[in-house]
């Protein structure tokens, strides 16, 4: 039973299952499977996470031309506003942790926030998904922050890298 929900539809879904003995599985396909079964990059050796990220959601292991086009719409929708790479890339990341650099961008993505902008002409709840945050900015944000706490600050410049596959920048 799910509290707390009241008012709210709601799904449950099982994405992933976690055997003590077998290890943890994907919409029933264990690791070993995954990485078999879901497209790689050329000269690639492990699957790429587009691949996952589609066996994910639809349950189904995507094609070549599948994994091809969803990197491509990520990285038509992954550019960032410059002042939320800018905060980014000044932070001294060594001393802030991770999750306040995420909240801090997150809350910076909200000048150009297309949820903000629909939220205040009265969209409908229903219709709230159709115009929250990107999850290919999250994408952008989370590299950022590894890339900056791991090598410092300032290292990573993000002037049209979008136009390749995800992944590949990184």
């Amino acid at each position: 039973m799910y509290g707390g929900m009241r008012g709210l539809k709601g799904l449950v879904t099982e994405t992933s299952h976690l055997d003590p003995k077998e290890g943890i599985e994907f919409r029933n396909y264990s690791i070993p499977e995954c990485q078999k079964l879901l497209p790689k990059a050329q000269g690639g050796e492990e699957p790429l996470p587009e691949g996952l990220f589609w066996l994910l959601m639809t349950g189904h292991v995507p094609t070549k031309a599948q994994v091809d086009s969803l990197s491509k719409s990520w990285a038509e929708r992954a550019e960032l506003p410059p002042h939320v790479v800018t905060m980014l890339n000044n932070f001294p990341a060594q001393s802030i942790h991770p999750m306040t650099q995420l909240s801090c961008a997150m809350t910076a993505l909200n000048t150009e926030s297309k949820f903000a902008k629909a939220y205040s002409q009265g969209v409908k709840k229903t219709l709230y998904w159709e115009v929250s945050v990107s999850i290919f900015q999250v994408y952008i944000i989370a590299v950022l922050i590894f890339h900056g706490t791991s090598s410092g600050p300032g290292q990573l410049l993000l002037c049209g890298c979008c136009s390749k596959r995800s992944t590949f920048n990184f």
